[in-house]
């Protein structure tokens, strides 16, 4: 995605996640670590991007005004908590991930660490963090086979998966 956007002349921060990609052999491969402390993968993730935007905002060669934030699967989730968390950002496109808390709680699949949120369900839904960004721009999108779509006649004729 990155490539993509820097094609069109913008700049692209891509920070490395804790728990992912180059830190494995830092030492931070096992990241199951802080929910011995009460904390999440994905709160530290966040916490770590919103100083990157402060970072970010500071630097000479950004513009402030013109900041986003996209990101796909573990990205997703993290953007999903950056629409309630970052309201320096002017837009955001969270993909792989936007649904209910509920929902990916319930997937039979093994999850990341970064979408294991301890203490979520029941306190706080998705749509209330994307709502927070309101009424700014934000693309959410999540793939139909993968969270059941609603039933009614505004949806006829639109397919409906295997």
């Amino acid at each position: 995605m990155a490539r993509q956007i820097t094609r069109h002349g913008v700049l692209v921060l891509v920070p490395d996640n804790i728990g992912q990609g180059e830190r494995e052999p830092m030492g931070t491969a096992i990241v199951s670590k802080p929910f011995a402390c009460g904390l999440s993968v994905q709160g530290l993730i966040v916490m770590e991007t919103l100083a990157w935007v402060k970072w970010a905002s500071q630097h000479p060669d950004v513009d402030p005004q013109h900041l986003a934030a996209i990101g796909n699967s573990g990205g997703g989730t993290l953007t999903v908590f950056l629409a309630a968390l970052c309201p320096e950002l002017a837009v955001l496109s969270s993909s792989g991930y936007p649904s209910t808390f509920e929902f990916v709680a319930r997937k039979e699949k093994r999850h990341c660490y970064c979408n294991i949120l301890p203490g979520i369900l029941n306190e706080l839904e998705m749509w209330q963090l994307l709502g927070c960004f309101a009424p700014k721009p934000q693309f959410p999108v999540h793939g139909r086979l993968r969270y059941p779509l609603p039933s009614g006649p505004f949806l006829s004729g639109v397919p409906r998966g295997p």
